[in-house]
């Protein structure tokens, strides 16, 4: 071959390498460009059209899923939701409630984490949470607080003894204090009303205020024949227009101003039933057990983050044990007045009033309009209840606890608020993403006398600390509430039973609970499992009730749409309602389905498999039966086996067997009003009386106890 011919072929290899590698090149960047997208979209879906909360944020979460966050990290990896970098978050302006990251030191130089500092305060909610993981945390608490991040705790050991490394945690929040003069902030609020909205300082105002209707509300609860401490009263308006009807009112502030205008109102009413006294909230010189019932009037937003913790402290020390607190703030952004410097959604201000040991009666959002406008505010009612003395029993659960508060009186909510009212020392633990090790370690230093298990998650792992629960002989409970076979075990199919391999559980598991009483022969059989006991869902009494708002629409449906086989046929009805009534359909209410189901006439249910599926059930519903009655709704619903077990019909609800019965039915209770409403008041009396979290939880412990066999739940 001539050198001529060599040289040429010389360059045509070259260039083929230069092509195949071009290529290759462009098919990654393609590639990484559609993985990407798919992030983006998956992101997009999961966490922008969630409408009941601000987004809690996980950075460089490694290969560890939080559930419940936006799990976002630089590289590719399948845990995560989101690729991008920790200084460029795809969030909108104040949507997060909390960022958490680790390993800063590792992964950002110091510019890039002031870089990245700025961006958390954009997308952080006012009072929202900044959680940093480090093994030296001493070195970011001055940047932080340089940032406008106030420090909720010092940085502590996380835990040194499971660790090769000393990682240290630090806690701060997005504080707006910098943005107000400290001496004159009171002063300021005032000065605000007497120049941009003069009427508020008007008793005239307030008369018309929906907080005058909702005091009238709670006349008898609250007020009658009750001394009431009015907490940051202002200037007095609303404290005046209770003392004009005789009842005992103490108004607290730290505001000078504020106080004179008040006093002016109370001597031109020549009221002597009500006191104004100057003094923080922080410090109140009131001797302990003073005062029946408190108000907590549109505060919470104005205080600190970093104040939280004793101002209840201080709160919880003046009312009387059982003292009644009456709280209002801020839906979310619904009003944002100057001053404002924490946002509240329910999920949070329940967080906050777990957190102080108040035991919380009920929370309802507030819709109502009065004259001037109308409302979107947060209405919760607390008791000062002492800590339950403890039975001496230790309950370690484990499951998904980390989302209870997306899911305010649902499954996980429900029970760990059973357990702390039963008297039960608790230990909550996520089996979602967490290291199996650490959990068996957890569990072994708390020694339980009961492990509650509630997801299908939980079965390997129960398996891998198998002989550590028979060494320290604690009993082992599944309260499985999903009609479906357990998946990641081989049961293939949706309706079947789980299969043979499902058998290895005994030994492991003391005790089966199913929400399907049509399961429990099957389940004994397979798994060898003397002990399988029905048990139906459940709802709350403080979050599932009815709420005094308008009926805007004739239907109401919470739940999915689509064509699977547990939902075709619910489905196709649905969709035929929709063209002869106004239907509504949502899937995420979640935090609000009590306002959901209380502004439709009639809400709508159907749980049965089609005809011809393998496997029937009995007696099987899912939750939404029994949150439905809890709501007070007039719950309309497909007729499944052994529902005359647990409701009557057309007392506690209607339900209908066939198409035409149900348009019947339709047809004439959204015309009949008093019907609706009788049905409604048996519903909540026998969902409250017989189906609530507290109802399951004691059932469940009196058959471990072997106090019964027995659902407690049947109609007599």
């Amino acid at each position: 071959m001539s050198v001529e011919k060599k040289l040429i072929l010389k360059i045509l290899k070259k260039i083929k390498r230069k092509v195949r590698f071009l290529f290759l090149r462009i098919l990654r960047a393609l590639k990484l460009f559609w993985i990407y997208m798919i992030y983006k979209l998956k992101f997009n879906e999961k966490f922008f059209d969630k409408k009941e909360r601000f987004v809690r944020v996980h950075i460089n979460s490694g290969n560890i899923y939080k559930d419940g966050y936006l799990n976002i990290n630089f590289r590719l990896k399948k845990t995560i939701n989101y690729l991008c970098s920790a200084g460029k978050l795809p969030l909108f302006d104040q949507s997060a409630e909390v960022i958490e990251m680790s390993n800063v030191s590792e992964y950002l130089s110091q510019e890039d984490f002031l870089k990245a500092l700025r961006e958390w305060w954009r997308v952080l909610i006012p009072g929202g949470k900044l959680a940093i993981n480090d093994n030296d945390c001493m070195k970011f608490k001055k940047l932080i607080e340089k940032h406008g991040f106030g420090i909720l705790k010092e940085p502590t050991p996380k835990d040194a003894a499971r660790s090769q490394y000393l990682y240290t945690r630090i806690t701060a929040y997005k504080s707006l204090k910098h943005l107000f003069k400290e001496e004159h902030y009171d002063q300021d609020l005032l000065a605000m009303r007497e120049s941009k909205r003069p009427e508020t300082m008007m008793i005239s105002w307030w008369e018309k205020h929906i907080f005058n209707r909702i005091f009238l509300e709670f006349e008898e609860q609250l007020f009658k024949d009750k001394k009431v401490i009015d907490l940051r009263c202002g200037s007095g308006e609303k404290d005046i227009i209770l003392a004009r009807k005789g009842h005992d009112i103490t108004g607290i502030d730290s505001s000078v101003k504020a106080l004179e205008a008040a006093k002016t109102h109370k001597a031109k009413e020549g009221l002597d039933n009500m006191k104004f006294v100057n003094a923080s909230l922080l410090d109140m010189p009131f001797a302990d057990k003073s005062f029946d019932s408190g108000l907590m009037i549109e505060v919470l937003a104005q205080l600190e983050p970093a104040c939280n913790e004793r101002v209840f402290q201080e709160i919880k020390r003046v009312l009387k044990p059982e003292g009644q607190l009456l709280i209002t703030v801020a839906n979310k952004f619904a009003y944002v007045d100057q001053g404002h410097v924490q946002i509240f959604t329910k999920g949070l201000l329940v967080k906050l009033l777990d957190s102080q040991g108040l035991y919380i009666d009920f929370l309802e959002c507030e819709t109502r309009k009065d004259v001037y406008r109308e409302h979107d505010m947060l209405k919760a009612l607390c008791t000062n209840r002492p800590a339950k003395k403890k039975n001496g029993r230790r309950i370690c659960a484990v499951g998904a606890y980390d989302i209870r508060y997306d899911y305010l009186g649902f499954h996980w909510d429900g029970q760990a608020r059973a357990f702390q009212e039963l008297g039960y020392e608790t230990l909550l633990l996520n089996v979602r993403g967490s290291d199996y090790n650490t959990l068996r370690e957890e569990i072994l230093k708390f020694q339980p006398d009961i492990l509650w298990l509630g997801l299908k998650e939980c079965l390997p792992f129960v398996k891998f600390i198998e002989k550590d629960m028979k060494a320290i002989q604690c009993k082992v409970i599944y309260w499985f509430c999903d009609l479906r076979g357990i998946e990641g075990i081989k049961g293939d199919l949706p309706l079947k039973p789980p299969v043979v391999e499902f058998n290895e559980f005994k030994g492991v598991l003391d005790f089966v609970f199913l929400s399907n009483y049509g399961q429990v022969e099957d389940y004994k059989k397979i798994t060898g499992i003397e002990n399988v006991f029905y048990m139906g869902r459940s709802c709350s009494k403080a979050f599932h009730r009815r709420v005094s708002m308008k009926e805007n629409f004739d239907i109401a449906f919470a739940g999915g749409m689509d064509r699977s086989v547990f939902h075709r046929e619910r489905t196709a009805l649905i969709k035929k309602m929709s063209k002869l009534y106004n239907v509504t359909i949502r899937n995420d209410a979640m935090n609000h389905i009590s306002e959901f189901y209380s502004s439709a006439k009639i809400a709508f249910g159907a749980d049965v498999i089609d005809e011809g599926d393998e496997f029937q059930p009995y007696l099987y519903t899912s939750n939404r039966l029994f949150i439905a009655l809890a709501c007070g709704a007039c719950y309309v619903c497909q007729w499944f086996p052994g529902i005359e077990k647990l409701a009557e019909n057309h007392k506690h609800l209607v339900w209908f067997k066939e198409e035409k019965e149900l348009f019947e039915q339709l047809d004439y209770y959204l015309k009949n009003d008093k019907a609706r409403e009788t049905i409604r008041r048996n519903a909540q009396a026998w969902a409250y009386g017989a189906h609530t979290h507290l109802h399951r939880v004691e059932n469940i412990l009196d058959i471990i106890d072997e106090k019964t066999k027995n659902f407690y739940g049947f109609l007599e």
